[in-house]
């Protein structure tokens, strides 16, 4: 295990691999962490300006007290942890990514994810607390072919997932922000997002959602 306590003077943390836990915690000059690999847990606490989280290959990822944070692709990590995080510039969605958990986090500007490279069925979403997040939206799509239709549908439930209601559904070119492409590998442009906006207006205050990113393709 390796841990990185109270340091002022630590800019970036790279190149770190085949350790079972990595906890780093209150780090205040820390900006940039970069390619972790083959990690069981790993905890990033009170890092206030840490920016950029990128390669990170571990299975259970908790971020804690972090400010205007982005975390970028590419990552492997099958649960991603969120807390406490006033300002979220961008989660950028990984197909190994299983479970989202967002808690007490006031603000996420950008939610994205390529439907067409990513091979999952359903990607879950869970919020908890009250006033959590103002806005889910700017996401990027791209068919793999003339006649892929991939579907994009947000569903939201508020008794553990007995029921859920449909928020949004968009498929197809509606959905598509990037031209047909016949390869795997599809990179993004600054012009290739497409924004849209969830109303989550109606579940404020509530102790308990889930949301539910789910690819009808």
């Amino acid at each position: 295990s390796i841990s990185i306590l109270n340091c002022d003077y630590i800019q970036s943390i790279e190149n770190i691999n085949t350790v079972d836990t990595i906890t780093i915690d209150n780090c205040s000059r820390l900006f940039n962490i970069d390619t972790i690999a083959a990690v069981s847990d790993l905890s990033v606490c009170r890092c206030s300006t840490l920016r950029r989280i990128v390669k990170i290959d571990v299975t259970n990822f908790t971020i804690q007290y972090c400010f205007a944070l982005s975390i970028v692709p590419t990552m492997n990590v099958q649960k991603l942890d969120v807390s406490y995080c006033p300002s979220i510039n961008t989660i950028n969605i990984d197909p190994n990514v299983s479970h989202l958990i967002v808690n007490e986090c006031t603000r996420l500007d950008s939610l994205g994810f390529d439907t067409a490279a990513f091979n999952y069925v359903d990607l879950t979403i869970e919020i908890h607390g009250s006033n959590m997040i103002e806005r889910i939206d700017g996401w990027y799509v791209s068919n793999l072919t003339i006649t892929n239709n991939d579907t994009l549908a947000v569903l939201a439930s508020t008794d553990c997932g007995l029921t859920f209601s449909l928020l949004y559904l968009k498929g197809n070119t509606a959905l598509a922000t990037a031209p047909d492409k016949t390869s795997s590998l599809f990179v993004p442009t600054s012009t290739q997002w497409k924004k849209d906006t969830v109303d989550l207006l109606s579940y404020a205050g509530l102790d308990n959602v889930m949301l539910v990113f789910q690819n009808r393709g």
